[in-house]
């Protein structure tokens, strides 16, 4: 099971969650990502979010799961597995970082897209 579930809020007020009331997983490819105004992570069973995201107006709503990323700080090799959630538009993009240890990163600047 995944450390984190999503809930967006769209532009015109309506909440989704990743899961169903049944329990079904809904996948992000469900969520029209160019309507999203927040996106919220929770941990699994957690009321509370943990963090969110804003997107501004006319940006695209990004979120990517169990991607897996090398850091070298000080020099020695380290590798986490993350979660990334933030949106992209107009040139530029600002992604947040999360790894299951609670680690966060962000980063911002010019869309390589």
């Amino acid at each position: 099971m995944d450390a984190w579930r999503w809930q967006v809020t769209l532009w015109d007020g309506t909440v989704i969650d990743e899961y169903e009331p049944s329990g079904q997983a809904r996948g992000w490819a469900t969520v029209a990502n160019d309507q999203v105004e927040r996106i919220a992570l929770f941990p699994q069973q957690s009321p509370e979010a943990l963090v969110y995201v804003l997107i501004p107006p006319g940006a695209r709503a990004r979120f990517w799961r169990r991607r897996t990323i090398t850091l070298h700080p000080d020099g020695q090799q380290t590798t986490h597995t993350v979660t990334i959630l933030g949106w992209d538009g107009a040139g530029h993009e600002a992604l947040l970082w999360l790894d299951d240890e609670g680690g966060i990163r962000m980063t911002a600047g010019d869309d390589a897209s």
